[in-house]
């Protein structure tokens, strides 16, 4: 397996650094091809803008692991069909679908991030459904799921989807606020798993897993898990709202956006029922799906100059925990506070050709879970013990046009995350080539690291929990 030592981690920060080098090179030396200048490219964008108030684009992309995993018996493998369709106008609206499967059973999963239709102008509309919006840069550069839900297939790429309802949204020249009522609920989606033989299971291997074992005495005994029945109209039909506001004249980018909210928890709680068999000493844990309300509230502080762009960014998450029922243990989350930052470099009108350098760095402080009993008592076995995959990333990465073909340009983006508590590295690249005007291909490799990997069936090993390995993958975009 790659990336399992601090060896993997140095390799992939030599690599990253001969990317940054090759890509500045490449800028300096390369012959810019025709038509690629600055004011040509932007013209021809803002053409391409005005050319069709409705579009529609087909994704197709293939997935493949670097090595078997206990949990495959052979190398697994994963598709995805992406289809984005969007209409313009007074009467607007868009729909983004995407539906997968890997490679063996009982896998197939599905997203859908944006669904909505609306009626208004640029500054004064009014949509119903699920529509993605910029309520917090911390929540969304980072993958934290606080404010807007996400799905996620792989606990690496991330689909962020909108909050479901009717949106109200006002802005004149340097201000704007918007207001949500959201009867509807749709929490994270993480990697699809079940219940096989008291284990849980997912065909993805990256799937988190929770202990498989408790210590008793000097040994390990196995822990067997079933999932109770409950009613998804249950989960669903939890109400909330949110309220946000803006200065600035961009509305993507303004000089301030604050915003809160007061709906469920994206993170499903799960309580449990635990007993064990004396004649095996083995755990039963019988667990249920339980929705908590939470208060969550963001600010964005953005400054722009030429053509460098910051941004530090907080966020607060006081949840609103459940008690547990007699005999019974409940997830417990302790508040959760985030202070972010992010630098943007673009250094294209010195390349001649794009190259975008950025780094972002947050850190989480809070947002550990305990199992409570009614008593509040704690139990010394937890199914999970933090709400979030982090505590203390710093993301370096680097977006370059590489060189040209048939007068086209190769873009590559790359990014290396490195957490400082967890001491664990990933290491993301990806090339696109714009083949047509309607064509995109692209390829690319994610790479993890672990400097300090703990035994096998040690609660916060990672690799063991989330059964990881390198990764490679191929795409097609065509869009109408």
């Amino acid at each position: 397996m790659m990336g399992n030592s601090l060896k993997v981690t140095k390799i992939a920060m030599v690599f990253f650094a001969f990317f940054t080098a090759f890509s500045t090179w490449a800028q300096q030396s390369g012959t810019k091809a025709t038509g690629t200048s600055q004011i040509k490219r932007s013209q021809l964008k803002k053409a391409e803008a005005q050319e069709s108030a409705t579009r529609l684009e087909v994704d197709l992309s293939a997935i493949g692991y670097a090595e078997e995993a206990a949990n495959d018996s052979s190398f697994q493998q994963r598709a995805q069909l992406g289809l984005k369709f969007k209409k313009e106008g007074s009467f607007f609206g868009a729909a983004d679908i995407t539906l997968g499967t890997f490679s063996t059973p009982k896998s197939m999963y599905y997203a859908f991030p944006d669904a909505y239709m609306g009626y208004g102008t640029k500054d004064a509309n009014v949509t119903f459904g699920r529509k993605k919006e910029n309520l917090s840069f911390a929540d969304s550069f980072f993958n934290f799921g606080l404010m807007q839900s996400h799905q996620t297939n792989d606990n690496i790429n991330f689909i962020e989807g909108g909050l479901v309802g009717l949106t109200a949204r006002f802005s004149t020249g340097n201000f704007g606020v918007m207001a949500a009522f959201n009867p509807i609920f749709i929490p994270n989606q993480g990697p699809q798993t079940q219940v096989e033989d008291g284990k849980i299971t997912s065909s993805n291997r990256w799937a988190p897993a929770p202990p498989s074992k408790f210590k008793f005495g000097d040994d390990h005994k196995n822990i067997n898990y079933a999932i109770r029945d409950y009613q998804l109209l249950d989960i669903i039909t939890n109400s909330g709202y949110m309220a946000s506001a803006y200065l600035g004249p961009n509305s993507v980018r303004p000089y301030l956006r604050v915003t809160y909210a007061y709906k469920p928890l994206n993170e499903i709680v799960l309580s449990r029922d635990t007993y064990s068999d004396i004649s095996t000493f083995e755990g039963y844990v019988y667990l249920s799906p339980n929705t908590i309300m939470h208060q969550v509230t963001a600010a964005d502080i953005n400054f722009d100059f030429e053509n460098i762009k910051t941004t530090f960014s907080v966020i607060s998450d006081q949840p609103e925990n459940k008690t547990a029922k007699d005999l019974e243990f409940i997830q417990t989350l302790n508040p959760l506070n985030i202070v972010a930052g992010y630098i943007s470099v673009d250094l294209s009108s010195w390349a001649k050709k794009k190259l975008e350098i950025y780094a972002g760095a947050a850190s989480i402080s809070g947002g550990e879970m305990r199992d409570m009993n009614s008593q509040n008592q704690e139990s010394s076995f937890a199914i999970a013990d933090s709400r979030t995959l982090f505590k203390k990333p710093l993301r370096l990465g680097v977006k370059s046009e590489m060189f040209f073909i048939y007068n086209k340009a190769v873009d590559a983006d790359v990014s290396y995350t490195y957490d400082q508590d967890l001491k664990g590295a990933l290491l993301s690249a990806s090339v696109k080539y714009g083949a047509t005007k309607n064509l995109t291909l692209r390829v690319g490799a994610d790479i993890i690291g672990v400097e300090n990997e703990l035994p096998t069936d040690a609660q916060g090993n990672f690799l063991d929990q989330n059964k990881a390995n390198d990764r490679f993958f191929a795409g097609v975009n065509y869009a109408f």
